[in-house]
């Protein structure tokens, strides 16, 4: 009888002791997992925040493109204007002289309209880069507002989330005084 008790209680102790063993390693598989989401949502966080600046960084790039484009366009309108001034001053002064410098003056006229093409040309594709500029700094200003509101999002769950883990430890030790 005595050798019955005696192996019942060392076959009891030994389930405790496994028991104890087993709560203690759930529990500290419940924190290393929750280690674990909490770095991984640190990582999220760093991440998009290196995206926002990113993205920060590429729309001041085009806003700069996009200034020195408008310079260059106003530049080459006025180099335009003063090209057709100049183109209009030599035909007045190749009607008044009909001389000689005929020549002379029509090669000055078609050299000068040359140029006028030169920068028309020039003005175009400076108007075409600008609207390119404009088009990459909405599509950016649109990815930054979208990157913020998903931020915002994400914080408020894991403010909900805590808010959830805390009452539920409150339950647990609630419940556990009952």
């Amino acid at each position: 009888m005595k050798l019955l008790l005696i192996t019942i209680i060392a076959l009891l102790s030994t389930l405790a002791t496994k028991a104890q063993y087993s709560s203690a390693q759930r529990q500290m598989n419940a924190a290393v997992q929750m280690t674990r989401q909490q770095n991984l949502m640190y990582m999220q966080i760093q991440q998009q925040q290196l995206i926002l600046q990113h993205n920060k960084n590429n729309t001041q790039t085009a806003e700069i493109k996009l200034s020195k484009e408008q310079r260059k366009t106003k530049k080459l309108e006025q180099k335009i204007i003063q090209l057709s001034e100049e183109k209009a001053n030599l035909e007045i002064t190749k009607n008044n002289l009909k001389t000689s410098d005929d020549n002379k003056l029509a090669k000055n006229i078609t050299k000068t309209e040359e140029k006028i093409t030169k920068a028309k040309t020039k003005l175009e594709s400076s108007e075409t880069k600008i609207k390119t500029y404009e088009a990459e700094i909405e599509k950016l200003r649109v990815d930054r507002e979208a990157l913020t509101k998903k931020q915002e999002e994400e914080k408020e769950l894991k403010k909900e989330e805590k808010e959830l883990k805390i009452k539920q430890k409150e339950a647990k030790k609630e419940s556990k005084k009952n």
